[in-house]
């Protein structure tokens, strides 16, 4: 009897073990406190996939309540999101080493983590990954296995973060990449893997950045590629195998930056291009190559010291919807094969003014639309007028290099002819011509010496005698 007792003792701890040692629950897990994170192994022994989302939250904005996450070792796969949030007083991952895979997002925000050695066996990302405001966070150290992300990577408001070390093995990114106000990041090396990013490249406010290095093996980007407010950047460097935009090239607010050469091999941009503010950039020629940008916008602004914009010749006007070309005082030369299509045709809106002479309104730009295809000449010694202003008459005094046959026309604001001077041979030397102007309205007129495919320009104010 006593023995049959001691078996049926024995069968209901049993039964009672296994109605406490659960299996993972069903659904999403929510664990708020240090004591639910504790308890999680103790209440499911066994648990190691869970089929919803894993949220491991604290106070939100508050000083926290979750100190580590040691009790979690046994879980090795989430099926659906990682979130851990509001966690201040949580400095270390360490008891997620088990994770080798999550079917959805990972989103790391508000913690005081400064490593994510507790990673170290993730190797697969469903969703996106999201790194926010982890002050603490100082490299990627832990993730050496991660291998695929299904959508998108973003890194903001780490402001320790130095480096991207950690994502050597990180080959496949389903998405965006996204670096925006990380302080201290310096360096792009770990990612030199990738050879595409499907969404959009944005860097944005990374003071300590130099280069682009560790981008280099990446030949396409899917939507925008964002450059802004980069104030160490000293050039794209980093994306000279780039060839396909498939957003727009967004250039805003780097100082250092002198041109983009770099993205010489681009051809094709699905949303125009943005160049603004940029203190230090002289030229755009790197952008040659590019002859669509899928009807969309060309706004070159603010450029101070910008003086040539012929990286937008080659596009066809007719995947042009908006031309704004404004304050670059520097620049003079507006007048290319798009830009001139543009305006003649009437293709769409334009905003060109506040540039140097040449390139300060529509009307300027379609007056030397008509020279394309000439060499101009430098018109300081080549040809002098006086007086200045103009009043009853233009004394018009010109040297030509060589002999050859000669056309000097006056030509009004509209780029209209109003008279032709000469039109003949002449020897090389000294000449001149007067240019009687006492029943010419006042305006602003242009005498232009045609010799050969060289031509000399010459503005000149006609005002009452």
């Amino acid at each position: 009897m006593k023995r049959h007792f001691y078996l049926f003792t024995i069968s209901l701890l049993l039964v009672h073990k296994v109605l406490i040692a659960q299996p993972c629950p069903s659904g999403n897990i929510l664990l708020e406190t240090q004591e639910q994170i504790d308890n999680f192994t103790v209440l499911y022994p066994d648990c190691s996939v869970i089929e919803g989302n894993l949220e491991i939250t604290g106070e939100a904005f508050g000083a926290g309540n979750i100190f580590h996450l040691d009790s979690l070792y046994r879980i090795t796969e989430v099926q659906g999101n990682l979130k851990i949030a509001y966690t201040l007083e949580l400095h270390s991952l360490r008891g997620l080493e088990g994770i080798s895979r999550v079917g959805g997002r990972v989103y790391i925000s508000f913690t005081s983590v400064d490593s994510l050695t507790g990673l170290c066996n993730l190797q697969f990302v469903g969703g996106d990954m999201q790194f926010g405001e982890n002050s603490n966070l100082k490299n990627l150290h832990g993730l050496e296995r991660l291998q695929h992300i299904g959508d998108g990577l973003g890194f903001w408001f780490c402001h320790s973060l130095g480096s991207l070390d950690g994502l050597d093995s990180l080959s496949t990114l389903g998405g965006y990449l996204i670096l925006n106000s990380n302080y201290q990041l310096s360096s792009l090396e770990g990612l030199n893997l990738l050879t595409a990013i499907p969404g959009y490249l944005e860097l944005e406010n990374l003071p300590a950045l130099s280069s682009l290095n560790g981008l280099e093996a990446i030949g396409s980007i899917g939507e925008n590629l964002t450059v802004i407010n980069n104030q160490n950047l000293q050039g794209l460097a980093g994306l000279n195998s780039l060839n396909s935009v498939g957003g727009a090239i967004i250039i805003r607010e780097n100082p250092l930056i002198v041109h983009l050469d770099e993205l010489s091999q681009i051809q094709t941009l699905g949303y125009g291009i943005h160049i603004d503010s940029n203190e230090s950039l002289e030229n755009i020629s790197g952008l040659s190559s590019i002859t669509h940008i899928g009807g969309r916008n060309i706004q070159i602004c603010s450029n101070p010291v910008l003086t040539d914009i012929s990286g937008i010749a080659n596009i066809d006007a007719i995947s042009v919807y908006y031309i704004e070309i404004t304050q670059n005082p520097s620049l003079s030369v507006c007048s290319f094969v798009s830009t001139c299509d543009f305006l003649q045709n009437k293709l769409g809106p334009s905003n060109i003014a506040l540039n140097a002479e040449g390139c300060n309104s529509d009307t300027e730009v379609l007056y030397h639309c008509q020279f394309l295809g000439e060499t101009p000449l430098s018109t300081g010694h080549e040809m002098q007028i006086f007086p200045v202003p103009v009043t009853d008459a233009a004394h018009i005094r010109f040297r030509l290099p060589n002999s050859g046959h000669v056309k000097m026309e006056i030509i009004n604001s509209l780029g209209q002819l109003v008279t032709s001077l000469v039109d003949q041979v002449l020897p090389a030397g000294e000449h001149s011509r007067v240019w009687q102007t006492s029943r010419i309205p006042a305006g602003l007129y242009s005498c232009r010496i045609q010799t050969g495919n060289q031509a000399w320009l010459r503005k000149m104010l006609v005002i009452p005698g």
